[in-house]
């Protein structure tokens, strides 16, 4: 999960790159004391989260300040919406009528949080690293803005994100044994099976959930490291694969090295 890149003349002075789960269910979550070592006595002059954290309080809970504004709950069929209704209210207590006026998308990621915590106090990685740079005086920043980052919501169409949601309800058994399947990847970081199960999990999204924010996410992380050093941090799934960070990194010109855990 942690990578150092670096132009041939840059060598001495790399930039580096760490996968995160961005919600962890422990405080000792994989490479945490390493990615600590690296801020605190390296050469890093910048940390760059996927967003800018210190944007919106919301963002260290991943509920983002955006709503619909028409219901999309009623283009759901009346037998359909009472289920899924039953169902979220038995696995995590959701109340659709308290967050109906959330996109289908970001419900659903509330929802895989509520079951990720069933294994322990959640704790959000990008968070901590965050102000562990600003506690060392490091520049901190984000790779997406925070409209870049939710913006996507609105290329993603109503439909598309209702098929995803009723997809992933309707069997709740199988699609949280894939969320804890993901976490124990990611654990082992298994890196490359772990952005398989990821992409098979965005279905139609995946281009523009997955692969214009690696191409968008490469761009800036080549341009900051070609400014000075510092550490990158982003979703594991986009790390790997042919249109993973990794492999543009390397199309840029960048030397792409990983390094073992201490």
């Amino acid at each position: 999960m942690l990578w150092k890149y670096f132009r041939e003349e840059q060598a001495d002075m790399p930039s580096f790159l760490f996968g995160s789960m961005h919600q962890f269910p422990s405080s000792n979550w994989p490479r945490r004391e390493q990615i600590f070592r690296l801020i605190s006595e390296s050469h890093l002059q910048w940390v760059a989260t996927e967003t800018p954290l210190d944007q919106s309080a919301l963002l260290s809970m991943g509920m983002p300040e955006t709503a619909l504004n028409e219901n999309w709950l009623e283009q759901i069929p009346a037998k359909k919406r009472e289920r899924l209704q039953k169902i979220l209210r038995k696995s995590s207590d959701i109340e659709l009528s308290r967050l109906g006026g959330l996109p289908p998308i970001v419900l659903l990621e509330f929802l895989q949080r509520q079951w990720l915590s069933s294994l322990g106090q959640l704790h959000s990685i990008d968070l901590e690293i965050w102000e562990k740079a600003r506690e060392e005086g490091l520049k901190t920043l984000g790779l997406e803005s925070n409209e870049e980052h939710y913006g996507l919501l609105e290329d993603i169409s109503l439909q598309e994100q209702i098929h995803l949601l009723l997809q992933t309800t309707r069997n709740i058994r199988r699609s949280r044994k894939r969320l804890y399947h993901l976490y124990d990847l990611y654990r082992e970081e298994n890196l490359a099976q772990l952005h398989q199960s990821a992409k098979r999990g965005m279905g139609k999204m995946r281009e523009k959930m997955l692969y214009a924010r690696n191409r968008l996410m490469a761009e800036r992380i080549a341009q900051l490291a070609d400014q000075a050093p510092g550490l990158a941090v982003m979703g594991a799934a986009h790390l790997s694969g042919g249109k993973g960070i990794l492999r543009l990194l390397k199309q840029k010109g960048f030397k792409v090295k990983a390094l073992h855990r201490e």
